[in-house]
């Protein structure tokens, strides 16, 4: 049985979520449009426009737990997806402050330290430097992503 699939658009923007209506000379209800044949993520929050619509934008919740993509030029094993949760955070203060008063790892070493990426795979730091460095960039992301700002990815360290 043919359907009509009905939005409601308020300034451009899914305001309610689509719902389908069948029957013999089904339409929309007043105010709502038809996107039967519209393309792209027709949902609530999504964009429209000329018949096609944009997903809504992630929420700050869903990006932090996507993680921040490193890229390094002169530290290709750092290359990775870093967790910059809650725990994560926490975990990139101690080891900066370590090496920012100590100049040691947390673990008292100077050197190759083992950090593991949002998928469990192990990386290793060379020194405190980029340590810092990573700590530093994780602690940027979280504050451009808290702010509003979804960060451009991958963020490139030296």
């Amino acid at each position: 049985m043919p359907g009509v699939l009905c939005v409601l658009l308020v300034a451009g923007t899914v305001a309610a979520a689509p719902a389908w209506i069948y029957g013999p000379g089904a339409s929309c209800p007043v105010g709502w449009s038809d996107a039967s044949t519209w393309s792209g993520a027709i949902e609530q929050g999504a964009t429209c426009a000329n018949s096609s619509c944009a997903a809504p934008p992630a929420t700050p919740a869903q990006v932090i737990a996507g993680g921040m993509r490193i890229t390094s030029t002169s530290v290709p094993a750092e290359n990775g997806t870093y967790a910059v949760d809650e725990a994560a955070q926490g975990q990139f203060t101690a080891a900066y402050a370590s090496c920012a008063i100590r100049q040691l790892f947390p673990d008292g070493t100077t050197a190759n330290y083992g950090w593991y990426d949002l998928g469990g795979a192990p990386h290793v730091i060379p020194d405190c430097a980029h340590l810092i460095a990573l700590a530093e960039a994780a602690s940027a992301f979280v504050s451009q992503v808290v702010h509003g700002t979804v960060p451009t990815q991958p963020i490139n360290l030296p």
